[in-house]
């Protein structure tokens, strides 16, 4: 951790239960095991076809809602193959040609990506994976473990006080509220919420340029697919900032995406400190606080995610949380 350098590690995640219910035998993800199980959990996605400085449209669904167009969206992708007459054939090749081009038309509309589904917040029974023991020393999410817990204790608080309340209205018959649901709201007005996440999205989707909330570590793990990293060191941060400081959302790309000329293309100055990684299914990777990155699913990929604090980079968070405070406390006093 000390070092603050990204790690790959080869097959982290054998043994996981996650591999037998998210992973089909031939790799691929299984969408109906997740949305068997969590199907009507709501979920955040958002259409990576349109990256607009690096904010997509995000919209909320249903996971069975997610597992539907996903299902549409790969059977695009694979038309039939039957064999007929001549004429059948030529008809069914007209129909592949428009099947392409509502393809192609889909995929300029949506390309849904599933991101910070909070599974263990849902589902803390279900022991679909372990912390790889690199990195449970967590002090983010015990932080929140322990404000949930807190919050239940204070919700089975309210709710033995709302019964000796209407016990106590059914006998006096004098009042239609009592402090015991006040107890109930002040309880579950406390809104936690963990840093363990799972993604899942489609070959081509992409997460834009940034570092991690609160410039934690994070690790990732592929349950199934392909993904490909770029990774800069924090101290050439700088060597992607424009003249008020932001980012391009898709700036690792910017040299790619352009015809190539080896003679006459020149580097971008970062390029030479940009550490590409790619992630097979069954690896861990750690990316370490302030590196900013850029991820790109090559293949449909589902993918577990946690952020977390702990003594090597805790200062990382107060650094931010200080700069950020700064800035607030300026934009206030120019409102004034």
């Amino acid at each position: 951790m000390a070092p603050n350098l990204p790690v790959l590690i080869k097959g982290a995640c054998g043994g996981w239960k996650a591999l037998q219910l998210w992973a089909a035998a031939d790799g691929s993800v299984d969408m109906a095991g997740l949305a068997q199980l969590a199907g009507q959990c709501e979920v955040a996605v958002t259409d990576t076809a349109r990256h607009h400085n690096g904010c997509g449209h995000c919209s909320t669904m249903t996971l069975k809602q997610y597992a539907d167009w996903w299902q549409q969206h790969h059977a695009q992708q694979q038309p039939g193959t039957d064999t007929h007459s001549q004429q059948e054939l030529q008809q069914q090749q007209q129909q592949q040609q428009q099947q392409q081009q509502q393809q192609q038309q889909q995929q300029q509309q949506q390309l849904l990506y599933l991101k910070d589904f909070h599974f263990v917040g849902n589902f803390p029974q279900e022991q679909v994976y372990t912390t790889p023991h690199y990195f449970t020393e967590d002090w983010l999410n015990e932080f929140y473990d322990a404000k949930q817990k807190q919050q239940q204790q204070q919700q089975q608080q309210g709710t033995k006080q709302q019964e000796t309340h209407m016990q106590q209205q059914q006998q006096e018959c004098s009042r239609e509220q009592d402090d015991g649901s006040q107890a109930v709201a002040a309880g579950g007005s406390v809104v936690t919420s963990d840093y363990r996440f799972v993604y899942c999205g489609p070959a081509g989707s992409w997460t834009p340029v940034h570092a991690d909330v609160l410039r934690s570590y994070s690790w990732s793990a592929n349950v199934a697919g392909r993904k490909r990293w770029w990774l800069l060191p924090p101290q050439h941060t700088h060597l992607l900032q424009d003249r008020h400081g932001q980012l391009p959302a898709d700036f690792f790309l910017i040299n790619r995406l352009q015809p190539h000329d080896d003679k006459k293309q020149q580097q971008h100055t970062h390029e030479q400190h940009l550490l590409e990684v790619v992630q097979e299914a069954g690896d861990v990777l750690f990316v370490p606080s302030g590196w900013h990155h850029m991820v790109t699913n090559e293949a449909a990929t589902l993918s577990i995610n946690h952020n977390w604090l702990n003594a090597h980079n805790v200062h990382w968070a107060w650094a931010l949380l200080q700069k950020e405070h700064q800035q607030a406390t300026q934009q206030l006093e120019d409102c004034r």
